[in-house]
């Protein structure tokens, strides 16, 4: 539930826009050399310039197939943007007015009573039985209707991913069924090292940290309670991946990928932005990791490699 209450519609409408526009003006550009090279034909002869003619079309028909698949992205994001804005509104919505009635709601959509709203009924022992069916069957009415909503918003959200993944297959390193990269210790350092290894960021390698950065960005609430100086908790993964990735790329590599991470648009822009809030969440002492087994890590400035301290 935090997860699509989180969502960043904004920048995914953004993203939609900026493909749409970038399509415009590939196309515009596209037709523009094709022209210029079919109007040759009086001062470029000979098989020389019938090769450039020819070369100038297979480049504008090929070009067309990038025009063509931002087009399609970008609609994409236009047809169901609308459906997960709706799930999302309602979602939040729906889980401030049952915390606000004393119910405690849990990830998957669960409600279940409160031991003060049990306690409230208790206290009434002639109608007790009957307060707390009531309050029974409203949690039981409220977790139906969330449940319903969250597989909504899973299912649009995955046609929406899915679309976008089938406008981008038939490019040059469209979708080709890659693995998800795993938020750990070792995918942070591998993904730093080859960070650092790298004048120029290797497009799957960006792609990968903008994999890990959606799972680990965390949501506006939780960074104004980060800056408020309250708790929060994330796994402790993050913490760990974090702390590799900027340990193995050292400053110079984090402050290039920052740099390449926002000329790829609004979502670029949205990944620099959590890769620089990555840096606050691990150096903070009120972010608490959360292991598996329960356990805890703690940040704070000591989790910082050597370099960015210095």
């Amino acid at each position: 539930m935090s997860q699509v209450i989180s969502w960043k519609l904004d920048t995914l409408e953004a993203q939609g826009r900026y493909w749409t526009e970038q399509s415009g003006k590939v196309t515009t550009q596209l037709d523009a050399v094709y022209n210029d090279a079919d109007k040759s034909a009086d001062y470029i002869v000979g098989k020389f310039g019938n090769a450039v003619r020819s070369k100038s079309l297979t480049v504008r028909d090929e070009g067309y197939k990038i025009a063509n698949a931002l087009t399609a992205a970008g609609a994409v994001v236009v047809g169901r943007l609308e459906g997960l804005q709706t799930a999302q509104s309602i979602i939040a919505q729906s889980k401030s007015t049952i915390t606000a009635e004393g119910y405690l709601v849990a990830e998957d959509g669960s409600v279940v009573l409160s031991l003060s709203q049990i306690a409230n009924a208790l206290s009434d022992r002639d109608n007790a039985a009957v307060k707390l069916a009531a309050l029974q069957r409203k949690a039981d009415d409220y977790a139906t209707s969330l449940r319903w909503w969250l597989d909504e918003a899973g299912t649009t959200a995955q046609v929406l991913a899915d679309g976008v993944t089938a406008a981008f297959a038939e490019l040059p390193g469209g979708a080709n069924g890659a693995a998800p990269v795993p938020v750990t210790a070792a995918s942070g350092q591998d993904l730093g090292t080859k960070v650092k290894n790298s004048d120029q960021i290797p497009a799957d390698v960006l792609t990968q940290i903008d994999q890990v950065l959606d799972k680990t960005g965390l949501s506006a609430d939780d960074l104004a309670r980060i800056k408020a100086g309250e708790p929060v908790d994330v796994p402790a993964s993050t913490l760990e991946f974090t702390q590799k990735l900027l340990d193995a790329a050292g400053p110079e590599g984090f402050s290039r990928l920052s740099e390449q991470l926002r000329t790829q648009g609004p979502n670029g822009e949205t990944h620099a932005r959590e890769l620089a809030n990555s840096v606050m969440v691990l150096s903070n002492e009120n972010v608490k990791g959360i292991k598996a087994d329960g356990k805890q890590t703690t940040g704070g400035y000591e989790q910082l490699p050597q370099s960015y301290r210095d």
